[in-house]
C-alpha cells in the first residue's frame, strides 16, 4: 500500500504544465491544486478510494474524479456599485473512473486493465471524442 503523498500530472497543452496536487484528507484520500493567488473554490481535485469486498467471489471497486472548476471572468468595468463579487465557479470540467477488481483477479490482469485505460485514453478516435466532442464515424 502506497503512502498517501503528492500528485503531480502534466496538462496537455503544447507546453505542459506540471500540476501538483497536495493531499488534505486520507479517507478517502482527497487531493487539491494549491495554485498562489486562485481562489479554493477554483483549485483542481483529485479523489481516490475503494471498497474492498470480504467474499472470496466478491468484487472491489476502485474510484477515481479528476475535477477542473473553471471561475467566472469578472466584467472588465469591475461593478456597477463599487461591490466586487468573489470568485464564482462557471463550470467544472470532470473526470470518474469506476474499475471493478473481481478478487479472482491477479495483479497483472488488474495491471493490463490500467495500462490498457491509460493508452485508450491516448488514442487518436477517443482523443477526439474527447478534445474535440466527435465521435468516430
Amino acid at each position: 500500500m502506497s503512502a498517501i503523498g503528492v500528485i503531480t500530472i502534466n496538462d496537455g497543452k503544447s507546453t505542459p504544465v506540471s500540476h501538483t496536487f497536495n493531499p488534505f484528507q486520507t479517507t478517502p484520500a482527497l487531493y487539491r491544486e494549491a495554485v498562489s493567488g486562485l481562489a479554493t473554490i477554483g483549485q483542481g481535485r483529485v479523489s481516490a478510494s475503494a471498497r474492498f469486498s470480504k467474499a472470496s467471489n466478491g468484487m472491489n471497486r476502485v474510484n477515481l474524479s479528476l475535477e477542473l472548476p473553471v471561475l467566472e471572468t469578472a466584467a472588465a468595468n469591475g461593478s456597477y456599485s463599487g461591490y466586487i463579487a468573489g470568485p464564482g465557479v462557471a463550470y467544472t470540467v470532470t473526470a470518474k473512473v469506476d474499475l471493478i477488481l473481481p478478487n479472482r483477479s491477479t495483479e497483472a490482469e488488474r495491471k493490463d486493465l490500467r495500462v490498457l485505460l491509460t493508452n485508450l485514453l491516448g488514442q487518436a478516435q477517443v482523443s477526439d471524442l474527447i478534445d474535440k466532442l466527435q465521435p468516430p464515424y
